[in-house]
């Protein structure tokens, strides 16, 4: 492009007026990708992006109506966006630093995040992630205004956005289904707004006569279409559910895992998204959140002779804001394969045949330990020495369809209180430096406290019960905020909120026990459920997702304790109800089919689930019902404050016909604007002199496209038209009451 050329451009772009409305619908558009990201709750800090990218908008808004060149208008939003990223990750930082430190706090863990991932290793600093986030919705919202003023193009930027809000709403733990509801809304009324606005600058250049209320009018018919699109969308079946679509996404599942492996070494504090439609994956890593979404949706049936924990992860090294699972490492299981398991004291074998209750199930569950699955597992585990192998995670090689059906092998045990009371307390050199691990960052009073709650007793068994007891008394709540980001979770779980869900308490449990000297870890997975008598199986529900902890007792390994005061406790035998110790079985030695009768069940029957769609429809009523008052609140604001400019006496002219025939005037399309005031004049005779000034001022509009005093005389009209208006009103009414009265 010549230099003559680009001057002309840029002077076009900056002659050329905002697209305010457009802009509006461009705004929400992106709005939306955030609040879903902050919603996702892929880790605290995320409501930042909502600050970037309405800093984006303005700035794009701004820098896009200069003249600037374009190299000089990249550099300027790469200085900017960068600035913006460091003040906002900077508010993030603990409190204890001030100023400047904030900010060079915030480069120092960038830099090191480089440092580590360059050399392969895996970084567990989640403000990298926000920081990343930050940026990209940071120069989403410049791309899109871009698009938007300078190349006067919306469908690449409604593609992108639409993409990651999907992939976003796909992957996410969480139902989002109201935030891709906010972007179908806002895409669909961008497209509507920008095209309308399109036409009016056309119009404009070839002087074509058009009432501003049209804009009103687009709107409301783009409503009603976009209501049906989504109406129509709503009642198609899920991806999940069309038949083939396993067989469509099979070739993407090996590229896929590779994502994830890369995923968890850049962002280890992150979770992991979850294959294509996966349901509740639990990843090597977690953080804690703040209030869970979970539901009632059944997620398995299990048949098995006993119920207590079905557990899909184990972690072992906690970092203040989560846990990861550091010592375990990946294998692939073909089917059938059976581990070598620890020495254990009172083992006997658990059958246990699952069926998967939703689509494209990923991580597997089992009973603790899980020695055997009937299918091929990307498994992980741990390896003690000589001792043998524990399976610590089980991933199927590729999401499982509904109603799959799998078969596991567990070794599970029951010792007496008697026994881990009685239990060694000689650990092995590698269960002590792996299980007892805590950071140098974690309070000093956490460790008070356990050691104020255990000093009086003797075994780490009572030691445990006395932690267990203390946490049950704690309320439960699951309605709670995320820990603040730069305090340790634990600490803020015990000393300020005192209250949460099995997370903190599982947590908070495992970290005493270690602050004394007690090897702990902790596992997640499902509570046991509901048991259906008449199919003789567990049901396990989303709601029973749990989490709770694992205490090591030499010769007897990790026993589940339970200081979440809403389950259970475990019941422990005294040594001798059973007349003896328990006795290893053989392998090969198989569970009953039966429940037997002495097995717990819980009081009452199951209920109905309600489908997921019958669960949604509500929510996204509520969000429909919500943004059509928001349209019809701008839409009535438009027609009684917008409407009356000075150019627009078209407007008025058109509310005095159609008064007119709400008054039954018996008006013909093929009379001029004379003949109409003349026959309103006969029904409103005060009304003469103002509709002759109307019909005046509106001939000369039309046909003289620009007459002088036209201003004046029409703020004249509007000052008037409230008059004219209640005139019209209290005429109505008259023949309204004469309607009635005459029958």
């Amino acid at each position: 492009m010549l230099p003559s050329e680009a001057k002309r451009t840029e002077e076009a772009v900056q002659s050329t007026p905002v697209p305010w409305l457009a802009l509006f619908f461009l705004a929400w558009m992106h709005l939306s990708l955030a609040w879903a990201l902050n919603a996702a709750q892929w880790t605290r800090g995320l409501h930042l992006t909502t600050w970037s990218t309405l800093a984006g908008i303005f700035i794009g808004v701004l820098i896009n109506r200069t003249p600037w060149p374009r190299w000089i208008v990249r550099i300027y939003e790469i200085i900017v966006g960068f600035a913006l990223t460091l003040y906002l990750c900077s508010t993030l930082i603990s409190p204890q630093l001030t100023g400047i430190q904030r900010p060079i706090e915030v480069l120092a863990r960038l830099l090191l995040w480089f440092q580590t991932v360059l050399h392969g290793g895996t970084s567990h600093d989640d403000l990298v992630f926000i920081a990343d986030l930050i940026l990209a919705t940071w120069w989403l919202a410049l791309y899109g205004t871009e698009q938007l003023i300078r190349e006067k193009r919306v469908w690449k930027d409604i593609i992108l956005i639409g993409t990651l809000i999907t992939l976003n709403a796909y992957y996410a733990q969480h139902a989002l289904s109201a935030y891709v509801l906010l972007y179908l809304l806002a895409a669909l009324l961008l497209l509507i707004a920008h095209h309308l606005e399109e036409q009016a600058a056309r119009w404009q250049v070839s002087r074509v006569h058009y009432a501003p209320d049209i804009f009103i009018d687009y709107l409301r018919y783009g409503l009603l279409l976009t209501a049906l699109t989504l109406l129509f969308a709503w009642i198609l079946p899920p991806p999940a559910h069309v038949q083939g679509a396993e067989e469509l996404l099979a070739p993407a599942q090996a590229p896929w895992h590779s994502l994830q492996k890369t995923w968890a070494r850049l962002f280890g504090s992150i979770r992991t998204p979850a294959s294509p439609q996966a349901a509740h994956v639990f990843p090597r890593s977690f953080n804690f959140q703040g209030a869970p979404h979970l539901e009632d949706t059944p997620y398995f049936q299990i048949h098995a002779n006993r119920g207590r924990y079905w557990r899909s992860a184990v972690y072992d090294t906690y970092r203040g804001s989560g846990w990861d699972n550091v010592y375990g490492e990946e294998r692939f299981l073909p089917a059938g394969t059976s581990i070598t398991p620890p020495p254990i004291t009172g083992t006997r074998l658990l059958t246990q045949t699952i069926t998967v209750l939703q689509p494209q199930i990923l991580s597997l569950i089992a009973a603790p330990q899980p020695i055997r699955f009937d299918l091929p597992v990307q498994a992980v585990l741990l390896t003690q020495g000589e001792q043998g192998e524990e399976l610590l995670f089980a991933y199927a090689q590729s999401p499982l369809p509904k109603q799959t059906t799998y078969t596991v092998l567990s070794l599970v045990n029951d010792p007496t209180a008697d026994q881990l009371r009685n239990a060694p307390v000689d650990y092995p050199p590698e269960i002590r430096q792996q299980f007892t691990q805590l950071p140098a960052s974690l309070p000093d009073r956490v460790r008070e406290l356990a050691r104020s709650l255990t000093a009086s007793l003797d075994t780490p068994y009572d030691k445990v019960l006395a932690l267990e007891r203390y946490l049950r008394q704690l309320p439960y709540s699951e309605q709670i905020p995320a820990p603040p980001p730069d305090q340790d979770a634990v600490d803020w779980f015990l000393f300020e909120q005192q209250e949460g869900y099995c997370d903190y308490f599982a947590s908070a449990l495992a970290v005493m026990a270690r602050s004394v000297g007690i090897p702990a870890r902790v596992a997640s997975g499902y509570a046991r459920g509901l048991y259906d008598r008449e199919g003789h199986m567990w049901v396990v529900r989303e709601s029973d997702a749990h989490t709770w902890p694992e205490i090591w007792f030499p010769g007897y390994g990790w026993i589940p304790f339970e200081p979440t005061p809403s389950e259970p406790l475990p019941e422990r035998e005294e040594i001798g109800e059973k007349g003896g110790e328990q006795r290893p079985l053989p392998l090969e030695r198989e569970t009953p089919e039966r429940l037997p009768e002495d097995v717990e069940v819980p009081e009452g029957e199951l209920q109905p689930v309600p489908s997921a769609p019958a669960r949604r429809v509500p929510q996204v009523a509520v969000w429909m019902a919500l943004i059509f008052l928001v349209l019809v609140g701008f839409g009535v604001y438009w027609r009684r404050r917008v409407r009356p400019t000075t150019s627009d006496v078209s407007r008025l002219y058109r509310e005095v016909v159609r008064w007119s025939k709400r008054l039954g005037l018996p008006l013909s399309p093929a009379w001029t604007p004379q003949e109409v005031a003349r026959a309103v004049a006969r029904k409103l005779p005060d009304a003469e002199e103002w509709l002759r000034q109307l019909v005046d001022v509106y001939q000369r509009h039309v046909y003289a496209r620009s007459p002088a005093h036209e201003g004046q005389e029409l703020e004249v009209l509007n000052r008037e038209w409230p008059r004219v208006h209640g005139a019209f009103r209290r005429a109505w009414l008259r023949e309204w009451w004469n309607r009635i009265t005459s029958h």
